[in-house]
């Protein structure tokens, strides 16, 4: 049987082996580093999103919410209604009162102008007929 003779390493080859483990080691360490920021970055987005989250569920409105939104706007819509032909059968009642109030000066105005229409002709018939009289 062959034998096979097995070398064993010299020093320098174990010291250039421990130096080559020594830098992996301190590579993989600042991986880690790396790793631990990026994680704890990755935590801080999370809690952030997870509060966004909370504040949209907090404020989004459901099915029955809508539905209820509609009938309070229904019944919102009615009273309004109601409050409109109110003032407006108000409106129409002032109106009817300002008519009658028009119609009213309007008589008055009609009665003050043929009265001074009579008025003013009594006295341009006296002038006329006392020009009438001095002259004959």
């Amino acid at each position: 049987m062959d034998t096979q003779i097995k070398s064993e390493p010299t020093t320098n080859q174990i010291i250039d082996r421990v130096v080559t483990l020594q830098g992996q080691v301190t590579t993989l360490q600042g991986q880690m580093t790396t790793l631990q920021g990026q994680v704890g970055t990755f935590g801080e987005r999370l809690h952030d999103v997870e509060i966004d989250v909370a504040v949209i569920k907090s404020n989004y409105s459901t099915r029955e919410d809508v539905a209820n939104l509609g009938i309070k706007m229904q019944e919102s819509i009615g009273a309004l209604d109601v409050r409109t032909m109110t003032f407006f059968r108000a409106q129409d009642d002032k109106i009817a009162q300002l008519d009658v109030r028009m119609a009213q000066m309007e008589a008055r105005l009609i009665r003050w102008f043929v009265g001074t229409s009579i008025t003013l002709s009594a006295v341009v018939a006296t002038i006329a007929f006392s020009a009438a009289k001095f002259i004959h």
